[in-house]
């Protein structure tokens, strides 16, 4: 059997490698469906996925580029390590397909990738390969996004003064920077006229504030506001705070700069009031404005906010530089000349760091990607050898496992019935004990009826009668609970179900004891609500309410009553008998449903019982997959609550 079962497992092994079931293959398009809207959703879906290195090559590819495009949207890179060996798999496999639109993509969040891993030069390379590919899927939308990350990498080479497109660093700077902007205003404007043929509102209200940027930085002031004024209608029309904050920021800028200071105080303000959300940088140039305008202390409030927050320092600094100047404050001036001094040096120094920092991590990654091609290729005849005999590890781990739960389950299942016996053994010794009594408490009241009857008075006859038929009725439902309680444990007992109204069922158990009721003079109040049919065995769900019914009565005083209700849940049929009657202590509500320690309790009129009508109450409504539960406090009632599943 074992020989057997390690065969089985090889062939299911072998079987299974490079396939892809086809939940995995719905839940991968459901995936790709919600991307666009829902990147986080689509994310949780992709890791629900246990084991992508066994789908087939395409599904694999597949899976590599929506798990990158789900990391990418959702800016999870802090949270993975920092490789591209995913997405290099949907390379691998995208550029000998025919999907230029998938090829696209993979080398779009190749280059992402590689922004990451602060390597230029492949993010710009990646950016480079994705344009044929895009352009001949004819994405326009995933073009524009192409040509606005390659403006993103001009100006990450300006601000660093490192050229990665041309591999070759610009010895005269004001002409490198001016070159680099030119660039960035060529690839923004290409990804302006590719949203533009997207119809891509959003994408192309921000594009148009990009080439707006680049021509306020190229100090070519006209074509900025003309880019400015044509994105305000689009911006308006898409209701986004930031963005109209955005724009009308980078207008008061272009008017300040054109010496326009009360149409750059306007738009500053209308900054202000689009969002209220925290900008030092409008703060800054409010307080330029401000100072062009002479309303020095507007200026100070404004620059003590940023400085309060400790952004942009050397600029704050020299603005109240020269605030106090204006104000004939020389000593003050100095101060900040030198605080702004100092803040400049602190900044260079960090940035010194950081550089250095940026330059060590592309080193070592370099030198990383080296040493791992150099293994690679050492390792590339051993590969065949080690996969077998990692294989062979795997299957006698399987077999190991499986045997070790095995033997797990037999532990349990022999744990389980020693407790189950145990469990009966002490029911059968309480049971004995309780059979013995009323069977000998008949013999003595019948031997006594039997040896004095002439001597007896008629009253005193008809009492021992009567206890007499107390005793035998007791008797004889203990024996019934008993044997209906030995039919459940039998492993073929099953109920009979059937589809029926529960309100009927409720409308049988309350006649058949309303005579009990009567004599105690308890009113049965019923609130049941139009429930849909459920499906159970109905002779075992009437036992169960009569029971509960009667027990509710049992354990009342008189004129008080007892509420029975119906509801209904998303999956259940709800019934709940509640009294007003002496109710139960914590520890006897523990031993309600206990088979080893029977709860015997006298009614209110010295009722007696045999402790077994809940144990079987419970015992039919698990057989009917239903659960049964219980609250109750001394001398504040009882509620019991039965849960049935619907039809």
């Amino acid at each position: 059997m074992r020989y057997l079962l390690l065969l089985l497992t090889i062939c299911l092994l072998l079987t299974s490698c490079r396939h892809t079931s086809s939940e995995e293959k719905a839940l991968l398009t459901h995936a790709e469906t919600l991307m666009e809207d829902r990147p986080d959703s689509a994310l949780h879906v992709l890791k629900t996925l246990s084991n992508p290195q066994k789908f087939s090559p395409s599904n694999k590819a597949f899976y590599a580029l929506l798990m990158t495009e789900a990391v990418d949207k959702c800016d999870l890179y802090d949270q993975v390590p920092k490789s591209d060996s995913l997405i290099k798999i949907a390379i691998q496999y995208y550029t000998h397909s025919n999907d230029a639109e998938k090829t696209a993509y993979a080398y779009f969040y190749l280059s992402r990738c590689e922004h990451n891993q602060d390597n230029a030069k492949g993010q710009a390379q990646a950016l480079l390969n994705a344009i044929p590919y895009a352009i001949q899927s004819n994405n326009n939308k995933l073009l524009g996004f192409i040509y606005g990350d390659i403006a993103v990498v001009y100006e990450d080479q300006q601000n660093s003064h490192f050229n990665t497109i041309d591999d070759e660093k610009n010895e005269n700077t004001s002409l490198f920077e001016t070159q680099q902007k030119d660039k960035m205003l060529y690839y923004n404007k290409l990804s302006l006229l590719a949203f533009q043929k997207a119809k891509d509102k959003r994408n192309y209200a921000i594009s148009l504030l990009d080439v707006g940027n680049n021509y306020y930085q190229l100090q070519r002031y006209d074509s900025a506001l003309y880019f400015c004024h044509k994105s305000e209608p689009v911006i308006l029309s898409l209701h986004e705070p930031p963005l109209l904050t955005t724009l009308y920021r980078l207008m008061a800028s272009i008017y300040f700069e054109q010496k326009k200071y009360d149409k750059a105080l306007i738009f500053i303000k209308l900054s202000m009031q689009s969002s209220d959300a925290f900008d030092y940088n409008k703060w800054i140039i409010y307080a330029k404005i401000c100072i062009k305008s002479n309303a020095l202390d507007s200026a100070r409030f404004y620059l003590n906010k940023c400085i309060q927050s400790r952004h942009e320092l050397p600029v704050c600094y020299q603005l109240l530089q020269e605030i106090a100047e204006k104000q004939g404050h020389i000593r003050r001036a100095l101060l900040y000349a030198k605080v702004s001094t100092a803040a400049k040096d602190s900044i260079d120094r960090s940035s010194l760091v950081e550089n250095f920092t940026v330059l060590e991590k592309k080193f070592n990654y370099e030198r990383v990607m080296v040493e791992n091609k150099q293994l690679i290729i050492r390792n590339e005849r051993y590969l065949m050898g080690i996969a077998m005999i990692l294989f062979l590890c795997l299957v006698i781990a399987i077999f190991f496992v499986v045997e070790r739960n095995h033997k797990r389950k037999l532990a349990i299942l022999d744990e389980h019935l020693r407790k189950t016996l145990n469990d009966k053994d002490k029911f059968f010794s309480i049971i004995s004990h309780d059979l013995r009594n009323p069977s000998y408490s008949l013999r003595q009241l019948a031997e006594q009826l039997y040896l004095h009857i002439d001597q007896l008075e008629k009253d005193k006859v008809k009492a021992s009668l009567n206890l007499l038929f107390e005793t035998a009725k007791l008797n004889n439902q203990l024996m019934e609970n008993l044997l209906f309680w030995a039919i459940t444990q039998r492993e073929d007992f099953l109920p009979n179900p059937s589809v029926f109204d529960i309100s009927n069922v409720i409308e049988n158990c309350i006649a058949a004891i309303q005579t009990d009721a009567k004599l105690k003079q308890i009113r049965i109040i019923t609130q049941l609500q139009h429930t849909s049919p459920m499906r159970a065995d109905r002779n075992m769900i009437e036992m169960v309410l009569r029971n509960l019914l009667s027990n509710a009565i049992k354990f009342s005083k008189d004129k008080q009553q007892v509420t029975i209700e119906t509801f209904e849940t998303e999956s259940n049929i709800v019934v709940r008998v509640a009294d007003q009657g002496v109710g139960m202590e914590p520890k006897e509500v523990d031993r309600l449903f206990q088979i080893d320690s029977i709860l015997k309790k006298e009614g209110t009129y010295g009722e007696n019982g045999t402790g077994l009508g809940l144990i079987l109450c419970n015992e039919f409504i698990k057989k009917n997959n239903g659960s049964i539960s219980v609250q109750s406090g001394k001398n504040q009632g009882t509620v019991l609550t039965i849960a049935l599943p619907k039809q």
